[in-house]
């Protein structure tokens, strides 16, 4: 009933909501079901933000008869914001639900105007602490919206203090434009986003009309005006909560672990809060702005709040309770919504595809819908804007963009005829287009594609399939390199591990080629044997690692085999970017490649394209691999403590939870990962975790002081101003602990500045 209440027959809400009210109040629900209920509804108001109002209206009725109750739902959603406001990105949508409903139950007067007042004192006080950093954007945005509805109330009944804490707000709103504007304009070049962020329209709609209660009743559901007034009648208050729980700093802000009772448990793990600056390639524009940033901001909490399930997150995006006079607007600012939380920057903590599917899902779920019988075309034109603007977004974005539209045109079986008259309808340019045929064909077979479009668009497919095959330098017929083809022969006839050492490196080997050579040579042989499987790969592999693999590239030569690897790789892939990546995002996870030697070879091969070459593409490879393994050493820890926690667990049964069920909102745990690294106790895991803290920040702070060298000590200028192009253009790979000083040039100084306003 809790989860239910105002998703049907919303006429009847006031009803529902008294009738809620009586069946959680009666003996028998308080004495079996009290710690439930309470559970219940803080996970609903955090996880269901369009309900907020109804939640509050709930609350409130609870408080008239049973003050006691209503004080420990309230005091237990207080004791969240801990987490919200310093944790995961996910969690940080709570904080702005729990905020909201806290204001507006200062506007039922449940809650006392002078503890609302202490509490956004208190949170307000958080964003001056230096003793672990937090977004200010998360705070502020948060007690705007707790204001917008509590204002009036706190300046009839606590003026002078009302009036105070404004001032305190205000000069934070002031320093935060200040400290905003200089790297508002460094960004946009990459974000090429609107002028204006929300938070400031938020701020200036809310100072010019502080007298004013917003007018939510269009966007969140609540209960009719008759009952808001009947709920201020109340004398009952809760005028006490304890506090001091939110400016606790342990296990805030540490990467790292805690031993509690004999057993290890994961310390929060602070992502910073980004402020979003909403896309809108639908180009929509509703008359209150200050409505279509509350209800594009709504649709982003739902995006975060259910983003496990695809399904749930469609029906609750398009059954989201909306005002009659808003819902020709509703699709279009779905679309908003996801293509923002889709390709803004920093990267979303959810990959494409996700997104991708929520809207094929919503399609699907709405087919019989009036309201969104054009929702398909809406998103189609998005998709060509995008495309449009494709040379002028940022590289990850075009990544993310590419990856999303051919997930979307896969599902539609690669009959994509409509979307394709858009392109051309906008002037997509044809080598744009060309990419992403190159991107349908490694999803499927050249031929199916062709078959399912019309043939005015076949010449946009790729003219052979050599960008799907590897650049072999040893193992191809015009070649024919004797060593390669008697390492081709052993290993097709299935040589056991040591037999193969022998005919490789023993005293009877007939090879002639020695040293990085032979193992340049092996390597090929291997990737020409396992071309079109990861999964072939990473057996071959596994099966001669401890006799052959290890000794080759992890042994007394690691730095010269660690380059030898990485060069392999990347020439024999040099056409298949992507599957470049995957080969070593896998060999990463097997323990075959060291980051500290890849992020030398990239910038080795950085420092070598740049001087050769005026003009540089932003799609380098080597930033693609720094990039690729920025995210891989920061995942690290998380996949450890996944590994412990799953220590006891059967074999079986961990493949079974990595099994990929389609459209992946995070990164699952590679089980090459998992059989390699064993975590049986408490001493394994710290082993374990120390090491990988150790290479995480190795990494990250090699492959930022090697690329601010690049700009900051090179002599010649084009090589500067390139660096400069690219290092800008890749600013979310680098690391923001990394303090760099003295830097020479000035615009390396702007980008310094730039990535710690981030």
């Amino acid at each position: 009933m809790i989860v239910r209440i105002g998703d049907e027959r919303r006429h009847l809400r006031d009803e529902h909501v008294k009738k809620l009210k009586e069946f959680i109040l009666l003996e028998q629900t308080q004495s079996n079901y009290r710690e439930v209920v309470v559970d219940t509804l803080v996970k609903c108001i955090q996880n269901l933000p369009h309900k907020v109002m109804l939640y509050a209206a709930l609350i409130t009725l609870i408080g008239q008869e049973d003050l006691e109750l209503a004080t420990q739902i309230v005091q237990e959603l207080f004791d969240t914001l801990k987490l919200s406001l310093f944790s995961t990105q996910q969690n940080a949508t709570h904080a702005k639900s729990v905020l909201r409903l806290i204001g507006a139950l200062t506007n039922y007067k449940l809650i006392d105007s002078k503890l609302t007042l202490e509490i956004l004192s208190k949170i307000l006080d958080c964003s001056q602490s230096k003793n672990f950093h937090i977004s200010l954007d998360l705070i502020l945005v948060s007690v705007i919206f707790a204001l917008q509805i509590s204002a009036e109330v706190l300046n009839q009944e606590q003026t002078q203090e009302y009036r105070s804490f404004f001032e305190k707000l205000r000069v934070q709103m002031n320093d935060r434009a200040n400290n905003k504007s200089s790297s508002f304009r460094a960004l946009n070049p990459l974000r090429k986003s609107q002028d204006q962020d929300t938070i400031s329209l938020l701020w200036e709609e809310f100072r010019q009309n502080q007298d004013q209660i917003i007018n939510y009743q269009s966007i969140l559901i609540s209960v009719t005006s008759e009952v808001e007034t009947q709920l201020k009648l109340s004398t009952k208050r809760i005028n006490h909560l304890k506090l001091d729980s939110l400016l606790d700093e342990s296990n805030l802000n540490v990467e790292g672990f805690v031993l509690r009772d004999g057993k290890i448990e994961q310390k929060s793990q602070q992502l910073k809060y980004y402020s979003s600056i909403p896309l809108n390639p639908t180009k929509v524009k509703l008359n209150q702005r200050v409505e279509q940033i509350l209800y594009e901001d709504l649709l982003s909490q739902v995006l975060c709040s259910f983003s496990d399930s695809q399904e749930m997150t469609a029906h609750n995006l398009w059954s989201l309770y909306i005002d009659e006079k808003l819902q020709e607007f509703h699709q279009q600012m779905i679309l908003n919504s996801i293509f923002t939380s889709a390709f803004k920057l920093p990267q979303s903590h959810t990959l494409p595809i996700f997104y991708a599917q929520v809207m094929n899902t919503i399609i699907s779920q709405t087919k019989d819908s009036a309201n969104f019988k054009k929702i398909q075309d809406h998103l189609e034109l998005c998709i060509s804007h995008y495309f449009k603007q494709y040379e002028n977004l940022d590289s990850e974005i075009q990544e993310r963009l590419m990856e999303f539209t051919s997930f979307y045109i896969s599902q539609l079986d690669f009959k994509f005829d409509l979307l394709l008259e858009k392109f051309v309808n906008q002037d997509v340019d044809e080598e744009i287009l060309k990419k992403l045929f190159i991107v349908l064909v490694r999803m499927s077979f050249t031929k199916k594609v062709q078959q399912q479009i019309d043939e005015k668009y076949h010449h946009l497919l790729p003219e052979d399939r050599l960008f799907q095959e590897p650049v072999l330098k040893y193992c191809n017929e015009s070649q024919d390199n004797p060593d390669a083809q008697i390492i081709l022969d052993k290993l097709n006839s299935k040589e056991t591990p040591k037999n193969l050492f022998e005919a490789l490196v023993g005293e009877q080997s007939k090879l002639e080629a020695t040293g990085e050579q032979l193992k340049e040579i092996f390597l090929e042989c291997i990737m020409a044997r396992t071309k079109k499987s990861l999964e072939h790969l990473k057996r071959f592999i596994e099966i001669y690692y401890h006799e052959i693999i290890k000794p080759f590239f992890l042994g007394t030569t690691i730095a010269e085999s660690q380059i030898t690897l990485m060069k392999s790789v990347c020439q024999m892939w040099i056409n298949n970017p992507r599957k470049n990546l995957q080969i070593i995002d896998k060999l990463f996870s097997l323990g075959l490649v060291i980051p500290k030697y890849a992020v030398q070879y990239c910038l080795d091969s950085l420092i070598r394209k740049i001087s050769e070459n005026e003009e540089l593409s932003q799609d380098l490879i080597e930033f693609k691999i720094l990039n690729n393994l920025s995210q891989l050493v920061n995942q690290r820890q998380q996949q450890m403590f996944t590994l412990y926690n799953q220590k006891d667990m059967p074999q079986s049964s961990k493949e079974k939870m990595s099994i990929d069920e389609g459209a992946s909102t995070h990164q699952h745990l590679d089980l090459s990962y998992s059989k390699r690294v064993q975590i049986k106790n408490n001493e394994d895991f710290i082993k374990e975790f120390e090491q990988g803290q150790k290479e995480k920040e190795e990494t990250l702070t090699l492959i930022q002081k090697g690329l601010f060298d690049l700009v900051d000590n090179s002599e010649n200028k084009i090589v500067a101003d390139q660096s400069i192009i690219l290092l800008r253009a890749h600013l979310t790979i680098l690391n923001p602990t990394f303090v760099i000083t003295n830097a020479k040039s000035s615009a390396l100084q702007q980008v310094v500045d730039t990535l710690k306003s981030l």
